[in-house]
């Protein structure tokens, strides 16, 4: 079997996967149930949404990920080490991959390259603005976040880097490791330079054309670095989400729990083609990590919840009343050691 460990509101990001083929196959763990467990069964077991989860459940998830692999399952992304949004994207500034940097908002520095954009590293969604022009308009933009109540260590700034296919229409690629293999996934076009969902319409035949000559190619074009960066960050399964600016791929983020989306009907046949054949080898790479040889039981887990549980009202009660019998007994074992039995 293939566990899959996510909070509790992300596991709706695999329901399709568990109603495809592979389904019979695999289970979705939440983290908030199963940190305090003690038993788990042999298998492969993949650890995501790390950045969804807070310090304690992070130090928790590490001991877990350590205890099943010492009982010898098979697992994948280590919650100690796997870098999220910001330390990633400083160590591939850092190391020459991408050309834009990071910053967080209690540390700017004094020159940083406009336009750029405010976000929480913690999240996926939208970034809570738009393209921001200069120092005043930045200001503001982070005052306005604060004063909504995000937390300030979770600001990052985020220097633009995005670029035209052609006038109004950007594009996105993504990609997955899975194990031990790059998987190609599918492209995102939009208007925008905020590429998340995409626009329908936006992208022509020729870019769907273009796309199916990527994703089919072997090796995969891009299979190299997106290795050195899945490496970098310490990650085993996830999607890297990424552009190209001159010809150079600017790495964007790793969602380790992507939301994952069965084909559905599109106006282009080629678009269509393009999503089932990602969707199949998505399938495929995930199949491959089932570890059917793993049958030894695995040991109790002995969880910081489980050592650490605060006593409950009734749980005090029971220990209270347990002294005072005990203490009872003793009393009347020394009481009856001093009588003499009548003869």
């Amino acid at each position: 079997m293939i566990h899959f460990l996510t909070t509790h509101i992300g596991q709706h990001t695999l329901a399709d996967v568990c109603r495809s083929r592979i389904g019979e196959e695999m289970t979705v763990l939440p983290y908030e149930k199963n940190l305090s467990r003690a038993h788990f069964r042999p298998g492969t077991y993949v650890f995501t949404d790390i950045d969804r989860l807070d310090a304690r459940s992070r130090l928790e998830a590490g001991r877990l990920f350590l205890h099943l692999q010492r009982a010898g399952c098979r697992v994948l992304n280590n919650p100690a080490l796997v870098q999220t949004r910001y330390s990633l994207l400083r160590s591939l500034y850092r190391a020459g991959v991408n050309r834009f940097h990071a910053y967080r908002v209690e540390e700017l520095p004094p020159k940083i390259c406009f336009p750029a954009f405010l976000r929480s590293c913690h999240e996926h969604g939208k970034p809570l603005s738009d393209l921001i022009p200069s120092w005043d308009v930045l200001h503001g933009v982070i005052q306005a976040a604060l004063a909504a109540g995000h937390p300030v260590e979770h600001l990052i700034v985020v220097e633009y880097a995005a670029e035209e296919v052609r006038p109004r229409c950007f594009r996105k690629l993504s990609a997955f490791k899975i194990g031990d293999s790059i998987t190609p996934f599918t492209t995102v076009h939009d208007s925008s330079w905020l590429v998340k969902a995409g626009q329908i319409g936006v992208a022509t035949e020729d870019d769907y054309l273009w796309e199916k000559e990527l994703i089919q190619s072997s090796p995969y074009r891009y299979a190299k670095l997106l290795n050195t960066v899945f490496k970098m960050a310490n990650i085993d399964y996830g999607r890297v989400d990424f552009g190209i600016v001159g010809d150079q791929p600017q790495i964007y983020e790793i969602n380790t729990n992507p939301h994952l989306v069965k084909p559905s009907k599109h106006p282009s046949r080629t678009r269509m083609e393009n999503n089932e054949w990602n969707w199949n080898l998505y399938l495929e790479a995930v199949a491959r990590l089932n570890s059917h040889d793993a049958k030894i039981p695995v040991p109790a887990f002995k969880s910081a919840a489980l050592r650490q549980e605060p006593p409950s009202p009734l749980r005090k009660s029971i220990k209270r009343w347990t002294k005072k019998i005990q203490s009872f007994r003793s009393q009347t074992r020394s009481k009856l050691g001093k009588w003499v039995p009548c003869r």
